[in-house]
């Protein structure tokens, strides 16, 4: 603290004093009495008889006083204040236990000096079971503290009230009025003089001191974590602490960080009453937390004690609706929730609230409310023992069916498409966004309300309530919340025999299962979810579903002729009920499992089949989502153009079907497809506008998405910082979200772009979190999937054995969940690790086993890239004419099947093999032809790599010339992209080029 003068004042002289009458009387000051009528001007002036002694009325100070940093300096600012002021008044409001008598006393210590004419203290009593402090009586204290005889005390409240201001008028005195009830009960006395400052605690919010008079606030929460382990190291030391870290930190959590819960804890341990802090806080966490945080030779020592005094202070109604607060077993509630749990209208529920809030009661924030932990078990305990099972029970019911109504309701808008457990009038509006805002904020609640309902055996609404929210749940991949609603459902179906719900469930299941790789479980989910539509008499309904969903499993296993049977069948069934939005859908599918098999005719085939029904049906949603399949086969063959056409007509449709969710995904395939076409600036404004509709119409999940894929562009531009800013931000997204999975992609991506710029061991560290995240969401094929990517990222920090380690830990995982794709991917990578660990024996045994898969299961794509890297294999062991070989075959698939990306890295590794061969020219007839296959797809980069690959061939061959056309060439490419510092090196070699071909 700064001094405010040069030097302070010390004990004042016996003080001459100016009173003021407001009205004719008696007036008495000390032993002297005057008369009002005798005193000209009304006012009279009076020498004190007596010397004076400051009162220090201030308790102890805590002499382990911890944290509360910020608000002690919240509070030297304001003795520090400068120029004209009134009387400062600070108000410190908190809920109970939280330090607020412990902050203001410790503070008032610290200040004592700069007030010299003494510290004032008094408790209110607002919260007590003796009774309240009046302000006559508070009055009274202070008259006498300050030297004013018993029988000079004026009787009238006003009198005294005035003659208390006039006796501190221009006195440097701290008052503090502690456990304060409402305003009504400060604002007698305060002092009117701006040399005094006053200090009110309350656990009410005090709004009217601020309204009226001016007053500074200071809210005080519970302590952090550090905090908290410090204040439990003051009171049992510090070597007891150090001795049981983990066991401390677990103490405060269970305390919930509040003060007055961690002291009583504390001392149990102090005293003995537990054996080490560890066993204290398995009491804590088995047994009844308030029955434990209690003093048993002081009953008004402890946290329910404290509470109490609280909650005896309101009004019944508001103690009724805090007690129905304790039924919420979500984070937080809104208004609406506490109106449903009481039966009420929000509009009788506002007032409530109110009270609760300024009594520190329930929290605010974001328009919703929330409790501290031990608040909450307290309500719990009021409700529990105050209200009748039947009214706890009627609340609940209420709450639980406000959610299944409302999921529904907005779980149709979500997918207004997918058959569900109980038909209901279609929801009028069509704003997705609201839809997606409702789900964030009551999911938790959500979750938690179907587990209450679950123990009260109200079967159906957990049921309902499962399946209204699965889809939401789904899309933005709360997994492990989906599955233990599913899981809940399914149970309470089970017991109670109901059979179409068990199939309901169980298909839900099987495709989160799916979805998380354990395609195991999948199936088993799937066939007794068969088993349960047949039982129920549903086969022409769900069973067909289901039947849909088994294809979709196995072509996720990458056994691709079940899948094909699966989806067979099931186009059969659809064609003989006449479904035709499932007969379109069941053609897409069939189609996607045709690229897979690199029969890309058929694939195309049955999506322009597709595309007719829904044109015939006046589906433009389904037109759209076909036309953007076809768009995606086309761009994985390199067909850009055509890819781009079919992007388009996809958005069109989407516009048509005003689907702004689907013209966000058909923006991010054009994206992709332009970029392919060399049209950057293109391409990133597609992006900008998906960026957009997903923050207009509130999908934060497609937000995290887009700014992704706006990464990835930057990336591969090679504008590798903006690229790391852009993934930064979606990361931010994703967590704020609790969008795990996502999180995970975009600690992926930020691995990609820090790789590029030079900075591996960061770029490792994030995809290794971004596996642990995997681990933690049991999400086995994007564990096995970022195994891999580790596995290639070791190859930068020279840690090849490791690399080697987690690509045979990804190729596990697939073989157990039976992703025959993914064991062939792993098998290819482990070749790869090989081959640059110089084990080319090793190196070629996995590749011939990935080769083996990819024609097992008859994907002639990775059969294609198998062969490729065999060839690649034997020209780095010097076998030439064995990479011939494979090089060959691997093209030979490649034209085959029309890939023409493929065809391009084929053939740029041709080139390498004839070089290898001394057939220089021949090398460079087929690089070139790469070319040619890497223009005709507008593929920038790829261009770039065969110039940059044409220029090492043509200085080879003692071309310098040619060679320095085709750098050229491959700088225009770069100067499209590549911020101008990285070109330095470029432009080097091709001015050293040209001096070459000078000489």
């Amino acid at each position: 603290m700064t001094d405010r003068a040069a030097e302070p004042p010390g004990p004042p002289e016996p003080p001459e004093m100016t009173v003021e009458i407001a009205a004719p009387g008696a007036v008495y000051l000390g032993d002297a009495r005057f008369d009002g009528d005798a005193v000209a001007g009304n006012k009279i002036v009076y020498m004190a008889p007596d010397p004076y002694r400051p009162p220090a009325q201030l308790p102890a100070d805590v002499q382990d006083f911890t944290g509360r940093r910020a608000a002690l300096d919240r509070l030297d600012e304001l003795v520090t204040l400068d120029g004209p002021r009134t009387a400062l008044v600070t108000a410190i409001h908190g809920m109970a236990g939280v330090g607020k008598t412990a902050l203001a006393v410790h503070w008032g210590h610290q200040v004592a000096g700069e007030f010299p004419d003494g510290q004032l203290y008094v408790d209110l009593r607002g919260y007590s079971d003796d009774a309240t402090l009046t302000p006559v009586e508070a009055l009274g204290r202070f008259l006498r503290a300050l030297g004013v005889p018993d029988q000079r005390v004026p009787e009238d409240a006003d009198e005294r009230a005035a003659l208390y201001r006039s006796m501190l008028s221009g006195r440097r005195m701290l008052i503090i009025l502690d456990n304060a009830a409402d305003p009504r009960q400060v604002l007698p006395l305060l002092p009117g003089s701006p040399t005094c400052l006053t200090l009110v605690t309350s656990r009410g919010r005090l709004s009217g001191l601020v309204a009226r008079g001016g007053a500074y606030t200071i809210a005080i929460d519970v302590l952090t974590p550090d905090e908290s382990i410090d204040l439990i190291a003051g009171i049992v030391g510090p070597d007891r602490v150090m001795a049981e870290p983990v066991a401390a930190a677990r103490l405060a959590s269970r305390c919930a960080y509040l003060p007055l819960a961690l002291r009583i804890a504390a001392v149990h341990v102090v005293m003995g009453t537990y054996g080490s802090i560890a066993e204290l806080v398995d009491e804590l966490a088995e047994g009844d937390r308030l029955n434990a945080l209690e003093c048993d030779d002081d009953p008004g020592l402890a946290v329910r004690a404290a509470f109490g005094l609280s909650y005896r202070h309101l009004d019944e109604p508001v103690q009724r609706a805090f007690r129905r607060t304790g039924l919420v077993e979500g984070p937080d509630f809104s208004a609406q929730i506490l109106a449903v749990l009481l039966g009420t209208s929000v509009e009788e529920v506002r007032p409530l609230l109110r009270v609760l809030v300024h009594a520190n009661l329930v929290q605010p924030r974001d328009g919703r409310y929330r409790l501290h932990d031990l608040l909450r078990e307290y309500a719990w305990e009021r409700v529990n023992e105050e209200e009748t099972h039947g009214e706890r029970e009627a609340a609940i019911a209420r709450l639980v069916s406000w959610y299944v109504d409302n999921g529904h309701r907005y779980g149709r808008r979500i997918d207004p498409y997918r058959s569900r457990l109980t038909t209901g009038a279609d929801d009028e509006g069509d704003d997705y966004a609201e839809a997606l805002a409702w789900f964030e904020a009551e999911r938790m609640g959500l979750v938690a309300a179907a587990g209450q309902a679950s123990r009260l055996r109200m079967g159906p609404l957990v049921w309902e309530l499962a399946d209204a929210a699965y889809d939401f749940l789904r899309r933005r991949r709360y997994n492990r919340d989906n599955v233990r609603l599913q899981k809940l459902a399914l149970s309470t179906a089970r017991s109670a025999g109901a059979a179409k719900p068990r199939a309901y469930v169980l298909h839900h299941l099987a495709a989160l299962h799916r979805d998380l790789g354990g395609y195991t479980d999948a199936l088993r989910y799937a066939q007794r979810a068969l088993e349960a539509s047949r039982e129920a008499g549903q086969e022409e309904t769900h069973a067909l579903h289901t039947l849909r969903l088994v294809g979709k499993i196995h072509w996720r296993m990458g056994k691709y002729a079940r899948a094909l049977d699966c989806f067979a069948e099931h186009l059969r069934q659809c064609r003989e009920r006449g479904d035709a939005a499932g007969e379109a859908s069941t053609l897409t599918f069939m189609a996607l499992v045709y690229s897979n098999l690199g029969r890309y005719t058929d694939a195309v085939e049955h999506l322009q089949r597709a595309v007719d029904i829904e044109r015939t049906a006046g589906n433009r949603r389904g037109e759209g989502v076909v036309h953007q399949w076809l768009a995606h086969i086309h761009h994985s063959l390199g067909h850009s153009r055509r890819a781009a056409e079919y992007a388009q007509l996809a958005l069109e449709a989407h516009r048509d079907g005003r689907d702004l969710a689907g013209q966000a995904r058909a923006l991010n395939l054009l994206t992709r497809v332009t970029r392919a076409l060399g049209d950057h600036r293109q391409a990133v404004r597609y992006a900008g506008h998906a960026l957009e509709i997903r923050r207009t119409i509130g999908d934060r999940l497609g937000e995290g998405q887009a700014l992704d894929t706006l990464a990835m562009l930057q990336r591969q531009i090679g504008a590798y910082r903006e690229a790391e800013r852009l993934v930064q931000e979606a990361l931010r997204v994703r967590r704020e979200i609790g969008d795990r999975h996502g999180e995970s992609v975009s600690l992926e991506s930020l691995a990609w772009a820090l790789s590029y710029i030079g900075r591996p061991r960061e770029s490792f560290d994030n995809q290794l979190a971004s596996l642990r995240i995997r681990r933690q969401m049991g999400d086995r094929t994007g564990e096995a999937r970022a195994l891999a990517l580790l596995a290639h990222f070791a190859v930068y920090v020279d840690r090849l054995p490791d690399g080697l380690r987690y690509a045979e830990e990804s190729l596990a995982i697939r073989r157990e969940v039976g992703d025959r794709h993914g064991e062939a991917d792993s098998l290819l990578l482990m070749a790869r690790l090989y081959r640059k660990l110089d084990r080319p024996a090793e190196a070629i045994a996995h590749a011939r086993r990935s080769l083996d898969i990819r024609r097992e299961i008859g994907d002639r794509r990775g059969e294609g890239e198998a062969l490729d890297n065999i060839s690649r294999i034997h020209l780095k062991t010097g076998h030439a004419e064995e990479a011939l070989q494979h090089a060959r075959q691997a093209l030979s698939v490649e034209k085959e099947i029309d890939d023409l990306i493929g065809q391009g890295w084929t053939l740029d590794h041709l080139a390498d093999v004839h070089m290898a061969l001394g057939q220089g020219s021949r090398a460079i007839r087929v690089c070139e032809q790469a070319l040619r296959v890497r223009e005709q797809i507008h593929d920038r980069h790829g261009q770039r790599r065969t110039l940059d690959h044409l220029t090492a061939l043509h200085l080879a061959q003692d071309a310098p010339a040619k060679a320095l056309e085709t750098a050229r060439r491959a700088l225009e490419i770069v100067r499209e992209y590549a911020d101008p510092d990285t070109l330095a090196p470029r432009l080097h070699a091709i001015e050293d080029l040209a001096e070459r071909a000078e000489r």
